[in-house]
């Protein structure tokens, strides 16, 4: 028997004025954030705003409160902070049962305005926290989006 193939994906949860952007994948027939495979000498954190521009065209900063190197460590740079880590059972029609090791950040959306990819997107909506609750998504992805709200607002009032 094969073993089940992994793939490390990149995910991220935008925010824009107290909402957090959605996507209504084709493929996956679902509400969730944008997102995808890391490509070969890709870091997470740059497949997650890669992905999310190629998506929704919105452009998205990764909160990284930490200094680029260590004070004599100019060898070492600190990545932007990871808000989780999940691992999902993907079913694809093309590719069968595999699995996404999905690395998950939380952003800050720079604009609103969506110009969808309708290759990979059918509708993408900023949602914000009551109408999360009231929608038909994802236990995860409603958890991860008001998480998203809630840290991002966090840091702004931290400045």
């Amino acid at each position: 028997m094969d073993p089940l193939k992994r793939h490390f994906v990149s995910t991220a949860y935008p925010v824009y004025e107290n909402k957090v952007l959605l996507i209504y994948h084709n493929k996956l027939k679902m509400w969730l954030p944008p997102g995808g495979h890391i490509k070969e000498n890709e870091l997470p954190h740059e497949a997650a705003i890669r992905e999310v521009k190629e998506e929704t065209g919105i452009d998205i900063i990764i909160p990284n409160n930490f200094p680029n190197s260590y004070k004599g460590e100019p060898t070492v740079t600190l990545l932007p902070m990871i808000s989780h880590m999940q691992l999902e059972a993907i079913t694809d029609p093309d590719k069968g049962l595999h699995q996404h090791i999905d690395i998950i950040y939380f952003a800050v959306a720079l604009s609103d305005k969506i110009e969808l990819n309708l290759k990979e997107v059918k509708m993408a909506k900023w949602m914000s926290e009551d109408e999360i609750h009231t929608s038909d998504i994802p236990l995860n992805v409603k958890f991860f989006s008001i998480k998203a709200i809630s840290y991002i607002n966090g840091i702004k009032y931290q400045k």
